[in-house]
């Protein structure tokens, strides 16, 4: 989000949300799930995994 936009968009009245990196954390789990429902009424046979890899580069102490 660049100043400016976040400007105008202030300026209209409008809310903005910048989650930022990693916030895919929060959201694998039901990313899964709603695929794993489109797979299963789809009928395929594929199973889906969710990564454990940390990405996050920052350490909070």
């Amino acid at each position: 989000m660049y100043y400016h936009v976040a400007h105008d968009a202030m300026m209209d009245g409008l809310s903005i949300v910048d989650p930022g990196h990693n916030v895919e954390k929060i959201m694998k789990q039901a990313v899964k799930e709603r695929i794993t429902t489109f797979i299963e009424a789809k009928k395929y046979d594929t199973e889906v995994v969710v990564s454990k890899v940390h990405t996050d580069p920052f350490q909070f102490v």
